[in-house]
């Protein structure tokens, strides 16, 4: 018969890692099925559906399952005929995004700009200026002209 401290401690030990497994596995079945919910709310326009690939990293598992998934993405994006259109809208897209930011952080680090901008605000707030023509004098004062249509005529 079996019995003692060192029994008792190993049998504990194995019902407490079924209890963390089954735990584990109901909420990692939870989690996954949540992801399939929520990707099968829209489809991609390249057609791809994304797998859900169970990783642990701590016990190096999934990892070379993961590897093939990003794989056979990266496949799909190279073979994919709206790849290069995609890839010209997400260029033009961070193009102009830089430029916001850039133009943004000229324009507000110019010598006094800080002043420049608490007239114009004070001018816009009281309803002496419209905020169209406070937008174009801080652009003159950084050298951009604007057309008729408040547009910029010159980078």
């Amino acid at each position: 018969m079996l019995s003692g401290i060192g029994f008792d401690a190993k049998v504990a030990h194995e019902f407490s890692a079924m209890k963390k497994k089954s735990y584990d596995d109901g909420v990692v079945y939870s989690t996954e099925k949540e992801l399939e919910s929520l990707l099968s709310l829209s489809a991609r326009a390249d057609g791809w559906d994304p797998p859900i690939v169970k990783t642990v990293a701590t016990e190096s598992r999934g990892i070379s399952e993961l590897a093939e998934a990003i794989e056979r993405f990266c496949q799909v994006q190279r073979s994919a005929d709206m790849t290069s259109e995609r890839r010209r809208a997400i260029a033009r897209w961070r193009i102009v995004e830089l430029l916001r930011e850039r133009l943004l952080a000229s324009a507000l680090e110019s010598k006094g700009s800080e002043e420049v901008l608490e007239r114009l605000a004070d001018e816009v707030a009281t309803r002496r200026r419209d905020p169209y023509s406070a937008v174009e004098e801080i652009m003159k004062g950084q050298g951009h002209q604007t057309g008729a249509d408040g547009r910029i005529t010159n980078l």
